[in-house]
C-alpha cells in the first residue's frame, strides 16, 4: 500500500510551447525585387514540402515598410478583392489537430471553415518589373535634376494611380493575418502604424501610399482618420524603421502576451552597407551633410539586429547579402539595375539558403493559429469539407 501511494497516479501534462512567427520586411523601392523573389522562392519550397497551406498561414504578423509593406500587404491581402495574381486551385479545408489522422496529409481540414488561397506569392518579383514605370515614370533629365530642388520628384498621382488600380477600395481590416505597416509622422514626430487590427477604417491603398511617401520622391500623404477624425500628415516610415522587424517583435509582444517565443524572418533589400573614414573630417555642415543620413540608416539597421539577436524570447533570422556592387537608388527602373537586382536576389537566395531552410522547416511544424483568419463554414455555399475530396 505504501508504494501504491508513493507512485504518481496522475502525470501532469506539459503546457505546449507557444511560437508564433512573424515576417518583417525591408524598405527600399525598386530593391524590393529581392525579398520579392524570396517570397517566392520559399513558397514555391513549402509547397514541394507536400503541404497545401498558403504561405500568409504560417505567419502571425506580417510588417513592412515602405516597399516591404506592399509585399507584405500583397501576402496578407484578400486576393478576390485585389488584382493581385490568386494562387492556383479550390478554397481549400482546414484540419484541426484532433483529426490528422482520418484524412490524408495533404487535405486539411476543420470545423471552423476554409482556409481561403491568398495571392500567389511567385508573382511578387514580377510586380516590380511590370509596373515600374506607373510608380516611377521616365522623366526628361532636366526634370531629374530640377525637381528634387524644387519639389518632389514624383507628383502624388503616380503612385496613387498604381495602389488604386491594384488595390481598389479593399479596407485595411480585411488581410487574412495582423498586418502593419511602418510610417512617420512629421506633426508627432515619431512612428505611425498603420495596423489591420486597428485600421481606424483606413483602405489599404491608403496605408501603402502612407507608407511610401519618400521625401523628395512623393509628397506626404494628409489623411484623416475615420473613426476619430484625426488630420493626419504621414511620410515613408524608412525615416524612423526601414527595418521594422523590432517594431513587429514589439507588436506581437502585445497581440500574444502568452506566447514563450517570437521567430522573425527578416527580409532585407540588401542595400550597400556604408562605411567611411571620420579621420579626415573637421565638422561642420561641409563635412557631413552628405554622410549622415547614410549613416544614421546603418546605424538604425545595426540597433534592431542587436536587439533582436540578443533578446532570450526571440529567434531572429536576418537576410541580407553583400550582393550589391554599387548604389541602386529607389526609383532606378533602368533594365541593367533591374537585371543586377534579380541577380542579387538569386545570389542572396544562394548565399542565405541553408537559414532561409531552417527557417522554414521549423515553420513547417507549425499548425495553423487562431491568428489566420476562416472563413466560417455557415457563411460558404456548397458542399461542406467533409464532402470534399482528398487530394493525392
Amino acid at each position: 500500500m505504501r508504494y501504491l501511494l508513493s507512485m504518481p497516479i496522475f502525470r501532469r501534462q506539459e503546457k505546449k510551447k507557444e511560437v508564433r512567427y512573424i515576417l518583417s520586411i525591408d524598405g527600399g523601392g525598386m530593391r524590393g525585387i529581392i525579398p520579392g523573389y524570396i517570397l517566392g522562392t520559399i513558397n514555391h519550397m513549402v509547397r514541394n514540402s507536400g503541404t497545401e497551406r498558403p504561405l500568409y498561414s504560417f505567419f502571425d504578423l506580417v510588417i513592412g515598410t515602405s516597399t516591404g509593406a506592399l509585399l507584405a500587404f500583397a501576402l496578407s491581402a484578400d486576393s478576390e478583392k485585389t488584382k493581385l495574381r490568386k494562387e492556383e486551385g479550390r478554397p481549400y479545408p482546414v484540419m484541426e489537430s484532433s483529426r490528422k489522422g482520418l484524412f490524408r496529409k495533404r487535405t486539411i481540414y476543420t470545423e471552423r471553415g476554409v482556409l481561403e488561397r491568398g495571392s500567389d506569392p511567385e508573382q511578387f518579383e514580377s510586380l516590380y518589373i511590370d509596373h515600374r514605370d506607373e510608380i516611377f515614370p521616365r522623366r526628361s533629365s532636366f526634370r531629374n535634376i530640377l525637381y528634387p530642388i524644387l519639389q518632389d520628384k514624383y507628383p502624388a498621382s503616380d503612385i496613387e494611380g498604381f495602389l488604386d488600380d491594384m488595390l481598389g477600395e479593399t479596407e485595411l481590416s480585411e488581410t487574412f493575418i495582423p498586418s502593419a505597416a511602418v510610417c512617420y509622422s512629421p506633426d508627432h514626430g515619431g512612428i505611425y502604424l498603420m495596423r489591420s487590427w486597428d485600421s481606424h477604417g483606413f483602405l489599404m491603398k491608403e496605408a501603402l501610399r502612407a507608407t511610401t511617401a519618400a521625401p523628395m520622391y512623393f509628397p506626404p500623404s494628409r489623411l484623416t482618420e475615420r473613426d476619430t477624425g484625426s488630420k493626419l500628415t504621414l511620410v515613408d516610415g524608412g525615416l524612423c524603421a526601414n527595418n521594422p522587424a523590432l517594431i513587429g517583435y514589439t507588436e506581437a509582444r502585445k497581440l500574444y502576451p502568452e506566447a514563450d517565443e517570437f521567430r522573425i524572418l527578416s527580409l532585407s533589400t540588401c542595400k550597400m552597407q556604408y562605411s567611411t573614414s571620420a579621420s579626415w573630417r573637421e565638422g561642420g555642415l561641409a563635412s557631413w551633410a552628405t554622410e549622415f543620413t547614410r549613416i544614421a540608416d546603418d546605424a538604425q539597421q545595426d540597433t534592431a539586429d542587436r536587439a533582436l539577436s540578443s533578446m532570450p524570447d526571440v529567434s531572429y533570422t536576418r537576410i541580407w547579402a553583400p550582393v550589391l556592387t554599387e548604389k541602386i537608388r529607389l526609383d532606378d527602373t533602368a533594365e541593367p539595375s533591374v537585371s543586377q537586382l534579380r541577380k542579387a536576389a538569386r545570389e542572396t537566395f544562394s548565399i542565405e539558403e541553408e537559414k532561409i531552410r531552417k527557417f522554414a522547416g521549423t515553420m513547417l511544424e507549425e499548425e495553423i493559429h487562431s491568428s489566420v483568419r476562416i472563413r466560417e463554414l455557415r457563411q460558404l455555399q456548397g458542399p461542406s469539407p467533409e464532402a470534399l475530396p482528398s487530394d493525392s
